[in-house]
Order: C-alpha cells, then sequence, then structure tokens
C-alpha cells in the first residue's frame, strides 16, 4: 500500500499533466421554479489551478458538508482525464454517496448511486437531475468507481480548495478511512449543487384533488347563469 501511495510529492510528480489540450467546462442550467428564480448554493471548485490526475487504479473520493436549508443535491461537477484504451476495459464511472464519520461503515452501503459514460477528453463531467435528498450539516462521502482501469483518472489539487471536505485516496474504498489523514488539505476537483427542497419551500404542489376543485370552480365561472322564473300575475282567461 505505501509504496503505491508513498507521499504527496511522489503522487502529483507522477499524475501531473499539461493543461494546454483541456476541453472547457461543460455546465447545465439550473432548474428554476414557477417564479424565474432558483433557490440555490454550490461548494467546490472546477479551477485549473494546480489540478493534475490520480493513476494506477486508486480509489478516489471527495468528502463535503451539506450547506443550510439547500439540502438537496441536484449536480455533481467533477474533473477527470480522458479515457484510453490499453489501461483497462472499463469504460464508465461510477459514483456513489455514503455516509461519512472520518471513514466509511463498511459494508458500505451508499446511499446512492449512478454512472456516466467516460468521455474520451479531458474535461468537467456534469451530473444534473440528481435530486438527492441529505441531512443539513451532515458530512458526506462521493467515491468514484473506475473499476479495472488502471490510466489517468480523477482530478485533483494539492491545495485546500474546500475547506469543509477533503480528498480520498486508497488502494481500496476499505482503505479510505485509514488513508484520510495523509489528505488532509487537499480535494478533488469538483463542483456540487444544492436546492431547497418543495417541502421546505413553502410553495406546495397543487394535488390532484385541488387541480379538479380549481377546473370545477372554472367551469361553474363560466357557466351562464339559469334563472327560475316565477309567474304571480293572476291568468286574465276565465
Amino acid at each position: 500500500m505505501r509504496s503505491r501511495i508513498s507521499s504527496r510529492a511522489q503522487l502529483f510528480g507522477r499524475c501531473l499533466l499539461g493543461l494546454a489540450g483541456l476541453v472547457g467546462v461543460v455546465t447545465m442550467p439550473a432548474r428554476a421554479d414557477s417564479m424565474g428564480t432558483v433557490d440555490a448554493t454550490t461548494i467546490g471548485s472546477l479551477t485549473t489551478a494546480s489540478l493534475s490526475f490520480v493513476s494506477g487504479g486508486l480509489v478516489t473520493g471527495q468528502t463535503f458538508t451539506v450547506p443550510g436549508a439547500d439540502n438537496v443535491l441536484t449536480e455533481w461537477q467533477f474533473w477527470v482525464d480522458g479515457w484510453l484504451p490499453g489501461h483497462g476495459v472499463t469504460d464508465d464511472i461510477g459514483l456513489a454517496i455514503y455516509d461519512w464519520t472520518g471513514q466509511l461503515k463498511c459494508p458500505c452501503t451508499p446511499l446512492f448511486t449512478t454512472s456516466v459514460a467516460w468521455p474520451t477528453l479531458p474535461g468537467v463531467v456534469s451530473l444534473t437531475g440528481l435530486n438527492v435528498p441529505l441531512i443539513s450539516g451532515q458530512t458526506y462521502a462521493v467515491v468514484y468507481d473506475i473499476g479495472d482501469y488502471n490510466g489517468s483518472s480523477l482530478g485533483i489539487h494539492d491545495i485546500n480548495l474546500y475547506p469543509d471536505g477533503q480528498l480520498l485516496l486508497a488502494a481500496s474504498i476499505s482503505q479510505l478511512g485509514l488513508d484520510a489523514p495523509t489528505w488532509t488539505g487537499l480535494d478533488t476537483g469538483f463542483a456540487a449543487t444544492f436546492e431547497t427542497s418543495a417541502a421546505q419551500s413553502g410553495v406546495p404542489e397543487p394535488s390532484s384533488l385541488s387541480m379538479m376543485v380549481l377546473v370545477a370552480l372554472i367551469i361553474a365561472a363560466r357557466s351562464p347563469p339559469r334563472f327560475l322564473l316565477r309567474n304571480d300575475t293572476a291568468d286574465p282567461r276565465p
């Protein structure tokens, strides 16, 4: 284990790549509410400053803390190097979210999992529409799964870009907690967007019954009035 992760200097000396050919950051529009505004908070950083890439098939992760009332994770973005043949057959990247208390409680059962096709060029991968409810103020860990791929993979930084979390790096998922102190003050290249849940927004979604009542009222308002005519005049005919 220690022969593969001997020191920060060796890791970043081995992983550091030129950034001249990097593609631009790809972002998706945020989801707007009925008033055309978005109540959202974004954490992390996608800067290219000090960016390098992990190599050698190591398990990579990032801890993060859910900010304030915006506790629904809607988007996760991360830097990754381009996929190249000859480094394994895995051509997608898995992502899982775990509770984090300084370590993973194994057997490690994720709260959420997804995957994305591995791009052939280095750049930022954006996972949108996640809608993962989390707990405000609690710390979680995102762990990436690159299967048997042993080439250059996830983007990392040798500076502290996100004080409320840190880089995780180890030879196996069960080692992430044990090796976490080694990587304190370092981060992956990531950005996470959180929005307020519908239950907290104060604007409840109309139910089917409410919609039916509303439709009935509209129909009633548009219907022509009907009057009951009463003739109190006596019939003059004998």
